[in-house]
């Protein structure tokens, strides 16, 4: 009998824990009419659909507020200076090669008047171009670009811009330049879009340089072959300060073309076959044309 009331006495013990516990794990599901806990009450904190926005790269985060373009300083600086340097070597030329102009006017005038007004109609695009640039930075500058790229002017328009301003420009452009550096110390602007905007004209003073640097170099040549070859040197002159800019941007481009042209990317499989990696993309090789 008394190891029978000692088991008895730990049944019992048993069975009164067994509820004790299964209370302990449904007490926190809420009763019917009753309070719920802390946890269940407290909302989730994942944001609305709509103000999720979905990014193409970064991938879902929070709603877009606006859009702007920021200044790339290295690229901006770099093309100000060099057309800075281009606009003064332009104006030098002008004034040092003044007397063989005079010198020389009376041979061939007639094709070198021909080429001159083929210069000056083959720089009116480079006109229209940085007319078009100097509104955008404006644009930049002014927190207006979506704005300025939904407005479409007439062709013609722009080219009657382009004209205006350079009959300002050689007055305006001296101006700014010794202006801005104390508009930008008062904090009134911000300095790279400051320099954004003198780029953009000095950008287009460089290019209506170009018309009387063609009238001094063309009418300054002393044979027929020289008129040619100083027209076509003033065209290319033109665009140099951009090929250099972009040919710094370029790098990765650089190497990826280097590699479609002089190298093939084939695979070696383990049986020792050699086969191209990408056959429907690569360029093909001199040796596969059909001549």
């Amino acid at each position: 009998r008394p190891r029978c009331s000692a088991g008895c006495h730990l049944a019992a013990m048993a069975e009164e824990k067994k509820p004790t516990r299964r209370a302990s794990f449904f007490s926190k599901k809420p009763k019917e009419g009753g309070a719920t806990s802390e946890e269940e009450t407290t909302p989730l904190t994942t944001p609305a659909d709509d103000d999720i926005y979905d990014h193409p790269h970064y991938g879902p985060g929070p709603k877009l507020a606006h859009t702007k373009f920021t200044v790339r300083p290295e690229e901006v600086y770099m093309k100000g200076l060099l057309a800075f340097v281009f606009s003064g070597v332009s104006l030098f030329t002008c004034f040092y090669a003044w007397p063989e102009v005079e010198a020389l006017y009376e041979y061939e005038t007639t094709w070198k008047q021909f080429m001159f007004w083929l210069s000056v109609v083959l720089t009116i695009p480079s006109m229209y171009q940085t007319t078009l640039m100097m509104f955008t930075f404006v644009a930049v500058f002014r927190d207006k670009v979506d704005a300025e790229l939904k407005i479409r002017r007439p062709i013609w328009l722009v080219i009657l811009y382009g004209m205006g301003f350079a009959i300002i420009m050689p007055f305006l452009l001296p101006v700014l330049l010794v202006l801005a550096p104390f508009v930008c110390l008062t904090g009134l602007v911000e300095n790279d879009k400051m320099a954004l905007v003198l780029v953009a004209m000095i950008d287009f003073f460089q290019t209506i340089v170009l018309i009387p640097l063609a009238y001094v170099v063309v009418f300054s040549a002393d044979c027929t072959e020289d008129v040619f070859l100083k027209t076509v040197v003033v065209q290319v002159y033109a665009t140099m300060d951009d090929e250099f800019v972009r040919a710094f941007l370029e790098g990765p481009n650089v190497k990826q073309e280097a590699l479609d042209t002089y190298c093939d990317y084939v695979e070696v499989l383990e049986n020792g076959v050699v086969r191209h990696a990408d056959p429907l993309e690569r360029q093909a090789s001199l040796a596969e044309f059909a001549y």
